[in-house]
């Protein structure tokens, strides 16, 4: 991989403070730099209890499986979790190889995708309080590279992105305890207008001049958030006058 794209995706990194430039990042650096077939970005728990919530999600990324981090038992349902902590490389697979007994769900639905390969990188804090998990499927960068290389780089790029994930849950943390700032971010309290107008993700994306994927992770942050489950929930729970929780009932609450 070039070494230039690399580096302008670490400093982008370093420098994020918001879910939504996190986002941007990832859709303007990240993806075209693997140009994988999908990618899903999750932070959560990892002490007393494993409870995790997706970021981030690429178009091609079966959104089904963004509940599956939801489940009681994570490590059932996502691919190699049980075995990432701060001691251990990111992890290649490929799928042909694996049984359909293991991680049952998600390998019916990638082999129904044709996706082949899959990389899984995790990392956490020193005290293993935090963790953050990475899956990436078919990298194709345009050269060979061995996926040694690549779980090389992607050991570089996932304490980074945990950083990152760290920095802005402590800005969020802040402006709350500050009293400045909603839930939301105003970004996706503008999208969340938009969805209350009725407007599909396809429809705000033209309307903003953002990527669909910027879009549809947006409205999935919004979602989670606001501890709903579908976008017409989200804008009763934000809009409903009677609602005495409203925008400022926080997500990262039971993330302290």
């Amino acid at each position: 991989m070039h070494a230039e794209p690399t580096l302008n995706l670490l400093c982008r990194l370093a420098k994020v403070s918001s879910t939504e430039a996190l986002n941007e990042c990832l859709d303007q650096y990240f993806l075209p730099l693997f140009q994988p077939s999908s990618l899903v970005l999750a932070w959560g728990r990892s002490q007393p209890h494993v409870s995790m919530a997706p970021i981030y999600a690429s178009a091609g990324f079966p959104e089904g499986l963004l509940q599956s981090f939801r489940i009681a038992d994570p490590f059932f349902a996502v691919p190699l979790l049980d075995s990432l902590n701060v001691d251990e490389p990111p992890r290649h697979a490929q799928l042909t190889r694996l049984t359909q007994e293991e991680n049952k769900l998600w390998w019916s639905i990638f082999k129904q995708k044709n996706f082949r390969e899959l990389y899984v990188a995790g990392s956490t804090d020193l005290r293993g309080k935090y963790l953050t998990y990475l899956c990436v499927t078919d990298i194709q960068t345009g050269e060979d590279i061995a996926p040694s290389k690549v779980c090389d780089l992607l050991a570089i790029l996932c304490p980074v992105l945990h950083d990152a994930l760290g920095r802005i849950r402590r800005e969020k943390k802040r402006l709350k305890e500050s009293g400045g700032s909603s839930l939301l971010s105003q970004r996706e309290q503008q999208i969340l207008g938009w969805v209350r107008k009725g407007k599909t993700n396809a429809e705000i994306s033209a309307i903003l001049g953002i990527s669909f994927p910027t879009i549809k992770n947006h409205v999935q942050n919004i979602i989670h958030k606001l501890n709903v489950s579908n976008r017409a929930a989200a804008v009763d729970k934000a809009f409903s006058r009677s609602n005495d929780t409203t925008l400022l009932d926080t997500w990262m609450e039971g993330n302290r």
